[in-house]
């Protein structure tokens, strides 16, 4: 069964972190846990693990397939690329990673199925080919589109070209196309008895075995009514080791970092609806697109793996439609104060605990702390600023990281921040000991106002000076004292 996943969570909790894990997971479940982030790494290089992050300007043509201008011979033209979606379905079903349109170049002669040269190539993109040829009765020449993903498959099936060049009453043996008699549908298997003596022993006629071919392809057989220009490209494709040194097929997991970023209904198009895994190659409701700039026809292969981060203080998953919401499986990543032992005295642990209760409280439980800065190796790694003081680095981390962070979760509101950092109120517990401390009015705007407002309706707040770990008047004995006032831990 494909996976379709999304993690979601306030920022700072591991969600990436947690993917890369997942990735490797789902890939190789039997992974130890001290071996996941070297095996990530491998898979990654491998092309079995593929990352893509989301933004407000990701398109469908990023994602999937589009247009994008290259130089060819000097001239700038507009050729099909494909997205990282349309990439990690090939790597499923093997497909190296050297486009198909690097071995077939416009003015190529072509030679159909009795070794005559027929057609000539007239154009060539990542998705398929254009090829020309003379028309009958003197009408002007014909032009064929042939796309790459329909050869792909033939070769994938292990059909022989000859598959796309059926005549409907030409007999054939089945194995010399790469098909297997005893799997032939029934009702080609009696086609035999109907014919009596017409065929030799073991032959079909064509047009059975063209419905045959286009049920292994899942197209339509008129798709691949006498397509012998699909079988020249094939061919030519074939002689020049087009489908040489492929990968060996097998899952792979597209990871999709901060997925909610982007506008979902426009990057996944259709493809929405191919994801599900009723709906997906091979499958018994399986269904196929023609994707719009290739004109390929397209399906989900099974073993795509779709493993996404979701950042809920940036947006809520109220915010996902419902086509989104109900395929994908939503596992929910909250901050964990067991991974933040004391640090230099400072309960850091219980000071994010408390720190998000408020928070929780005034905003959201989507608008938490992360445990993610107040790691201890994290915290090691800025204590070296500033020689090996813990203490100093948690209070960087609180200026620096929560301070501005919980500004812009309570829209620039300082008395809900102070709210949050207050330490707990206890007799004989100065107002002064506070990280946040009432700021002067500004002397101009005092002058502009009535007195009768009050200068603590335009002082505002501002953080205290002897918690600056920067600063010479570093307090800190004050300061793990403070932090375990807030915590609760005194």
């Amino acid at each position: 069964m494909s996976m379709l996943r999304i993690l979601h969570g306030p920022p700072g909790t591991g969600k990436t972190w947690r993917a890369a894990r997942d990735a490797v997971k789902l890939l190789e479940p039997g992974t130890a846990d001290t071996e996941l982030e070297a095996r990530h790494q491998q898979l990654v290089a491998a092309g079995r693990i593929v990352w893509v992050t989301f933004h407000p300007s990701t398109t469908y043509e990023d994602f999937v397939e589009g247009y994008r201008p290259v130089v060819v011979d000097g001239q700038l033209v507009y050729q099909v690329r494909k997205g990282p979606f349309r990439k990690a379905c090939d790597r499923v079903q093997g497909v190296r990673d050297e486009p198909l349109s690097a071995f077939i170049q416009p003015g190529d002669q072509l030679k159909d199925g009795a070794g005559r040269l027929r057609y000539t190539v007239a154009s060539v993109d990542e998705g398929g080919v254009v090829v020309r040829s003379p028309g009958h009765g003197g009408a002007g020449d014909q032009h064929r589109f042939v796309d790459f993903y329909t050869l792909l498959q033939v070769h994938s099936a292990g059909l022989d070209p000859l598959a796309l060049c059926l005549q409907i009453n030409t007999a054939y043996l089945p194995a010399t196309l790469g098909l297997d008699p005893a799997t032939l549908p029934a009702a080609i298997q009696a086609e035999q008895q109907a014919l009596g003596a017409a065929f030799a022993t073991g032959h079909r006629r064509g047009r059975e075995l063209r419905t045959a071919v286009a049920q292994l392809l899942q197209q339509s057989p008129t798709d691949i009514n006498a397509a012998n220009h699909k079988g020249a490209v094939m061919r030519t494709l074939l002689e020049r080791g087009a489908f040489n040194g492929e990968v060996e097929p097998g899952p792979v997991v597209l990871v999709i970092d901060e997925i909610n970023r982007a506008d979902l209904s426009r990057v996944f198009g259709e493809l929405i609806t191919l994801l599900e895994p009723d709906k997906r190659e091979g499958a018994e409701q399986a269904r196929t697109v023609v994707l719009p700039a290739s004109q390929e026809r397209f399906s989900v292969p099974q073993d795509l793996h779709v493993v996404a981060t979701m950042n809920t203080a940036d947006r809520s998953l109220t915010s996902l439609d419902f086509a989104m919401r109900r395929r994908f499986e939503f596992v929910e990543v909250r901050p964990d104060p067991t991974l933040c032992p004391d640090v230099g005295g400072v309960a850091v642990g219980a000071l994010l605990d408390r720190l998000n209760e408020r928070i929780a409280a005034l905003r959201s439980r989507d608008h938490c702390l992360g445990h993610a800065a107040l790691l201890p190796d994290k915290l090691a790694r800025r204590a070296e600023r500033f020689g090996g003081d813990e203490v100093r680095a948690v209070a960087h981390v609180l200026r620096t990281r929560i301070v501005p962070l919980l500004l812009e979760y309570f829209h620039e509101d300082w008395r809900k921040v102070a709210a949050v950092l207050a330490p707990s109120a206890e007799p004989g517990w100065a107002p002064t000991q506070r990280l946040l401390v009432p700021a002067e009015p500004d002397a101009g705007l005092t002058r502009a106002l009535d007195d009768d407002w009050g200068t603590e309706l335009v002082g505002g707040f501002e953080l205290a000076g002897w918690w600056d770990p920067t600063s010479d008047n570093f307090d800190k004995v004050r300061v793990v004292e403070v932090l375990n006032r807030i915590a609760g831990d005194v």
